[in-house]
This record gives C-alpha cells, structure tokens and sequence, in this order.
C-alpha cells in the first residue's frame, strides 16, 4: 500500500475476513500479509479512534467503516504479535481508540457519520444493514458481549425482527443479505 493508503476499507475488511477464514481452514497466508494489513489499518485510522472509507477521506469517520477497521485490526493481530516480553502485550492503542468511537457513536438505528469531530445530523444512509453486520464482526472478533455498556447482539436481533418486512426481506437483496450475516 502507498504511504497514503488510498484503498477502500470495506473491500479491504472482506479479504482479510475471507484470509481469516481461508487460514482457519488451513491455507497458509504469508505473514507479510497479515503486516500489510495491520499497517494499513493502521495509516488509515482518524485522529478520532474512527475511519473513513480509505486515507484519502481525512477528517470523516462512519460507523461501518470504524467497525470494519476494528475487526481488521483484530484479524490482523491474530498473526501479527507485538509483545512487550515473552507472554506480555501492551493494550493496542489502536484498537482502544476504534472501540471507544464506537462506544460513543453506538447505534443500531443509524450508521454514524462524524466529520471533523462533528457528528453529521444525516447519518449514512446507505449500507445501514452492512453497518449493523461490521458491529457483528467486532463483537464476535473481540469475543465480547457488549460493545460499551450495550448488549450489541440483544440489540441488533431486536432491530432484525422488528425491521423484517412481510415479504421476509429488509429493503433491497443486498441490505437482506447483510441482515441474514
């Protein structure tokens, strides 16, 4: 990646889950993989703990994009170790700060949008099903129950059972499939 890693996060969050999967499963990933990966997660994040679609989008932290780095991070940091000594590792800076942008901005209702440390009164209103699935990769990735104070499971099977349209979908066939995740 460039020193202004210009990539799209999202699609970049979709190979390192299906790497991660790939690797459970066996395959061998070469470890400078795992390196890249962290490092652009890494140049990408926001002064604010958040991300945006990529590094050229400074200042602009959405929700998606903040879970997607989260759950990156923790992917990557699965096969890239940074010990202080034998057994012993600092807390990830990195991933603190993306857990408490999250913590702040938690929602199921809206895919926050922040912009030069203000939050936008539209959030994003596209991608609110894929939003809901990258808060689902943090929770399950991190192996917590709650996101802050919120039961992030509890509170999206809510929201999934009460959106459900009568013709069993939620919108179009993309946002259905992200809910279905």
């Amino acid at each position: 990646w460039p020193e202004v890693a210009a990539g799209d996060n999202s699609n970049t969050q979709f190979a390192l889950l299906g790497l991660h999967v790939a690797r459970q499963c066996g395959v061998e990933v070469p470890e400078r993989i795992w390196k890249a990966s962290d490092d652009h997660f890494t140049k990408t994040q926001q002064e604010d703990g958040g991300w945006g679609y990529s590094g050229t989008y400074r200042g602009e932290s959405y929700g998606s994009m903040t879970a997607a780095g989260i759950a990156s991070l923790f992917i990557a940091g699965n096969y890239v170790f940074h010990p202080v000594r034998c057994g012993q590792f600092e807390e990830d800076r990195r991933l603190a700060a993306g857990l408490a942008w999250i913590d702040k901005y938690f929602s199921v209702e809206q895919n926050p949008y922040v912009r030069n440390g203000r939050v936008s009164p539209a959030a994003v209103p596209a991608g609110l099903w894929y939003y809901r699935y990258c808060l689902e990769r943090v929770g399950i990735l991190s192996g917590s129950k709650y996101i802050g104070k919120r039961d992030w499971y509890r509170l999206g099977a809510v929201c999934a059972v009460e959106t459900q349209q009568k013709d069993g979908s939620w919108g179009d066939e993309a946002e259905t499939a992200f809910a279905i995740l």
